[in-house]
């Protein structure tokens, strides 16, 4: 059963066994084994329930308003820096680029390693791999879904001599649209919102929408349920509020929400490491003018990676390609006035790629109770920093390998690059705040893992070290951040968790 605003009213009491907070690639999956599992299961999603027959219209502006937080424009405090998420039935599953990479071995046993992390070790987490993988049908993009950016990027790789190859997404007969961002408007996509939600919902959970949870209830050291209200998806003004009792509260309101949401229920406090750690994979993109039109808007925005620079000592980041609408395009080029008229002119002959740029946690997210929301900080430390002029100097090099004419590089100060010979340039110009035009599309690390619970907020298992029975099932949870597209990573540490505590079900039920 899904139940929406426009259907509810006055005061609703639930009682369940598991109360989800979030229905994407942490919520989703977890809900669904719970409710498999034949427990009673409530998933509380604080955006709207869309879907591609009525609601996706593949107008960027509509659909950043409907399907993002904030509409798209949350940011960090002083505005320098964009962090995207989803706020809908499928959270980020829904508006992401589908890029689905398994989490790179090395970086689960440094969790390991440096925070007494057990049981998530790459074997342990493979069957849940897998069995995600199948279910979202996450496969290797096949030569028609790869689009002329896209071949250019792996062209430029291979006169280089570094590795590259072709993306996996999660889709099903891709119908090559180009709108990923926005939402499929033909279902191809295998978010959430079309796998694990009405696989939850047919086995038994009850999801509701535009209902946000205001604070999580505890009583002797553990969880008992969270009081929600319910509001209007226009108005916002609430017309109801949801009781829900619950033998387990599962977070997975990303890795924003999820702390201010315990911060805001004043749970967790006693490592001091909630709304720490904040890594976002800071992620500058490039614009490449070449003298052919490259049609950058036709088939899916990710085609192709070059991962020669993924390990630490080698630059610590992936570049991706990622093609852009006309709205997405002019706000990624970070440019300005007549210079980004003038290329905007020459959108046909526009190419994009980005980067993800392993960070160490450079951020921070915390709770204001005059506004209601989180205020989000996050500035790039010196190591970091470096990574990104890296990341920056190899994508240029990558497009005029591959024979592009101009490229312009994220800074406010406008850098556009005319020759390779130029790309040092790139050393000279800062990347501190308002510098440069990055994003953070990958939130992580606010509610650290950790076996030491004055040093981390859950254990090995996500149960917060503070209230028993109170689990984190997103990126908030990670140690550190993923160093790839989380969402794999994500779904299926939420599988092994469900199952792990299902396995030990006399502890919790």
């Amino acid at each position: 059963m899904i139940r929406e605003a426009k259907d509810l009213s006055g005061e609703i009491h639930e009682e369940v066994d598991v109360v989800v907070v979030g229905s994407g690639a942490g919520g989703g999956p977890f809900a669904y084994k719970m409710a498999q599992a034949g427990k009673s299961v409530l998933i509380i999603e604080a955006g709207g329930y869309y879907t591609a027959d009525k609601d996706f219209t593949e107008k960027e502006g509509e659909m950043s308003r409907k399907l993002y937080v904030e509409g798209g424009a949350q940011a960090t405090a002083d505005g320098s820096v964009g962090v995207y998420q989803g706020k809908c039935v499928g959270g980020s599953t829904v508006i992401n680029g589908m890029m689905c990479f398994r989490p790179p071995e090395r970086v689960l046993q440094s969790w390991e390693d440096k925070f007494g992390v057990t049981g998530l070790s790459y074997q342990d987490l493979l069957p849940s791999i897998l069995e995600v993988e199948q279910t979202i049908n996450s496969t290797e993009n096949l030569p028609h879904e790869i689009n002329i950016p896209n071949r250019l990027m792996m062209k430029g790789a291979d006169a280089l001599g570094w590795s590259n190859a072709p993306i996996w997404r999660n889709k099903q007969d891709c119908a090559i649209s180009g709108f990923c961002m926005q939402g499929c408007a033909y279902d191809r996509k295998r978010s959430m919102l079309v796998t694990y939600v009405p696989m939850a919902v047919e086995s038994g959970a009850t999801l509701y929408a535009d209902t946000e949870v205001d604070r999580i209830l505890t009583r002797g050291g553990r969880t008992t349920g969270v009081v929600a209200s319910v509001r209007d998806r226009d108005t916002r003004e609430v017309v109801a509020t949801l009781h829900v009792k619950a033998r387990i509260v599962a977070l997975a309101a990303g890795a924003i929400q999820t702390p201010a949401l315990l911060q805001r229920s004043e749970l967790c406090s006693h490592s001091g490491q909630l709304g720490k750690n904040l890594a976002i994979h800071p992620g500058p993109s490039t614009v490449a003018l070449f003298p052919q039109p490259v049609y950058g808007w036709v088939g899916p925005p990710g085609g192709s990676y070059i991962d020669e620079f993924h390990e630490h000592d080698k630059g610590g980041f992936l570049i991706e390609g990622m093609s852009f609408g006309p709205m997405g395009m002019a706000v990624y080029m970070g440019q300005f006035g007549k210079l980004q008229r003038d290329l905007m002119r020459d959108y046909t002959r526009l190419a994009t790629c980005l980067t993800v740029v392993h960070d160490p946690g450079c951020g921070s997210v915390q709770y204001n109770p005059k506004t209601g929301k989180a205020d989000i900080t996050y500035v790039l430390d010196d190591e970091t920093q470096q990574r990104v002029k890296e990341s920056i100097a190899a994508m240029a090099r990558m497009w005029f390998a591959a024979g592009a004419q101009k490229v312009m590089a994220p800074f406010t100060k406008p850098l556009v690059l005319e020759s390779a010979d130029e790309i040092d340039s790139v050393y000279e110009l800062s990347v501190g705040p308002s510098d440069i035009n990055i994003s953070g599309p990958h939130p992580q690390g606010t509610a650290r893992m950790g076996a030491d619970p004055d040093h981390s907020v859950v254990d090995a298992r996500g149960e917060t070290h503070d209230v028993k029975g109170l689990f984190v099932i997103d990126t908030s949870a990670f140690p550190t951040s993923i160093d790839v597209n989380p969402q794999i990573s994500t779904m299926s540490i939420s599988t092994h968790r469900a199952l792990t505590i299902l396995s030990d079900s006399s502890r919790y039920f």
